[in-house]
């Protein structure tokens, strides 16, 4: 929670800031979560480039759940704007 002090500053800042500019972050933010998620239901479905990509670079196969998963939750973390302190 905010305080009365922190409050009024982020109301300054937010002021400050155009509407383009907000939008472009949110538009930016957006097509990185979209690229994130992607990646991860390819890790996930394992199409021909996957399993192409995991053997140029000697990746093990069975990783690739896992690195999917991953991907999942630091995509979640990305989102959340609390959990901003742990990125």
């Amino acid at each position: 929670m905010l305080s009365a002090n922190g409050a009024e500053l982020l109301a300054t800042i937010a002021g400050a800031i155009s509407a383009g500019r907000i939008w472009t972050g949110w538009a930016i933010s957006g097509l990185t979560a979209a690229f994130l998620l992607f990646d991860a239901t390819a890790k996930f479905a394992k199409p021909a480039q996957v399993v192409d990509a995991f053997a140029r670079t000697g990746w093990p196969m069975r990783l690739s759940s896992t690195l999917g998963a991953i991907l999942l939750i630091c995509t979640a973390f990305y989102l959340v704007p609390q959990t901003s302190v742990l990125l």
